[in-house]
């Protein structure tokens, strides 16, 4: 992320692992005063960029997810494996919960991508929609076994 430093008056890029997020309260005369800033170092030098509130939670979000995949990175790649039913079920089960009382039009596919196309013949059977994908992206859908007929597939 860029920063500016006031002292050398130059902009500073710094890796978002080294910046951290901190709310600050201001009391003024009328109450208190919230701001959210991004903080870093850049050579003994304090950096401060304030951001409004929504990009404030942005950048928590993302230094979460950022964390997130270092661990997982990290992890033993047998327990990954180990884990990815489980990870699996549980999107299924959220991404129906999403949906349910919901109207659906049809299951739209960017790219043929395992983690796109996985669960897509599952999901427009339960719904009882087509599925919207390029040629190539339907070759690779496996509806033999749950979503009969392939004309769905357009």
């Amino acid at each position: 992320m860029n920063f500016y430093n006031l002292k050398t008056r130059s902009h500073v890029d710094i890796a978002d692992a080294d910046i951290k997020k901190k709310r600050m309260i201001r009391k003024t005369k009328s109450g208190e005063q919230v701001r959210y800033a991004l903080v870093a170092e850049y050579e003994g030098t304090p950096l401060y960029k304030f951001v409004s509130e929504k990009d404030f939670l942005t950048a928590l979000v993302r230094s979460v997810e950022g964390s997130t995949r270092g661990f997982v990175a990290t992890m033993r790649q047998a327990e990954i494996l180990g884990l990815r039913g489980e990870i699996v079920a549980e999107v299924k089960e959220n991404l129906d919960v999403t949906l349910e009382g919901r109207r659906v039009q049809g299951v739209f596919l960017t790219h043929h991508h395992p983690d796109h196309i996985g669960d897509a013949a599952r999901l427009a059977l339960k719904h009882g929609v087509p599925i919207f994908c390029h040629r190539e992206t339907a070759a690779r859908i496996d509806v033999a076994q749950s979503y009969p007929p392939r004309t769905a597939l357009r």
